[in-house]
């Protein structure tokens, strides 16, 4: 089982906030050595611990991360990783590259170099680059359809005037537009991937076109975290906008747990006895 928690997940468990005790800490470990879980890190929650204004507090931050997760996996940033999915989609193999990144080596993050340092600020770079034009396309794109909007929509109803046009817009960056119009847009939109990356986001959209206070205040940029999670089994958040965004969209391969959640699984299903070490 693949499970990704998000920063804020990260953070209440090391700093033992929004109930995080030592024993869950204790209980993700312990299922990790058993195989019971991998946990995957992204490039997304990497950069931001890095963008932290106490550079000395980001790199620690940084090594306790990696101590607990799995450094083999650590999922790449979200516009290749849709990318592939797209390119994968055209080719009709069903299966797109490896989500995960290559480039990053975080084991060496113990005791970095300046050269470490170095590529991980250009991997920071390059996610605050993605991030602001991921929110900018998504801010546009919705003065552009609430101009041309003659009454409110059903999600289903703006779903079906705007996704293919997104689709379309992204198979072309992607350099496969040709080939996914000739297979269809209806098997691309039934990818996780897509769900979590094109069919989140329009939920998000909607509610704020049409006034959903309950979901309205969720920010573009934070659903870097749910297209990252594509990978996953589990997406682990606190984050009450995020649970209901994905649930909306649809998303029938992946669960969305509390971290209390997925504790209370973990020792159910496998028998986890902390304080034994077994």
């Amino acid at each position: 089982m693949i499970v990704y928690l998000d920063r804020n997940v990260l953070s209440h468990l090391r700093h033992r906030t929004r109930g995080a005790m030592d024993q869950d800490e204790a209980t993700l470990r312990m299922a990790t050595k058993h195989g019971h879980l991998s946990l995957s890190l992204s490039i997304v929650t990497v950069s931001e611990v890095l963008l932290m204004d106490n550079k000395k507090q980001a790199l620690d931050e940084i090594r306790w991360i990696v101590g607990l997760t799995d450094r083999a996996h650590i999922i790449n940033h979200v516009v290749p990783l849709l990318n592939d999915c797209f390119r994968a989609y055209a080719r009709g193999t069903g299966a797109a590259a490896s989500p995960y990144a290559t480039n990053l080596d975080l084991a060496r993050l113990t005791s970095p170099t300046p050269r470490d340092y170095g590529a991980l600020l250009r991997t920071v770079l390059t996610y605050k680059q993605q991030r602001t034009a991921w929110t900018d396309g998504w801010t546009h794109a919705m003065e552009r359809w609430r101009a041309a909007m003659p009454r409110r929509l059903t999600f289903k109803q703006f779903m079906n005037a705007h996704a293919v046009e997104w689709l379309r817009i992204m198979a072309e960056r992607a350099g496969v537009l040709v080939q996914c119009e000739r297979r269809g847009w209806a098997g691309l939109l039934a990818l996780k991937p897509i769900r979590l990356g094109v069919v989140v986001p329009l939920v998000l959209a909607h509610a704020r076109m049409f006034g959903n206070r309950e979901l309205e205040e969720a920010h573009f940029g934070d659903l870097h975290h749910a297209a990252s999670a594509s990978p996953a089994d589990v997406f682990v958040t606190h984050d009450g906008r995020l649970r209901e965004l994905i649930r909306r969209a649809q998303v029938g391969d992946m669960e969305v747990l509390t971290l209390r959640e997925l504790i209370r699984r973990l020792q159910r299903e496998n028998r986890l006895d902390v304080q034994s070490g077994s």
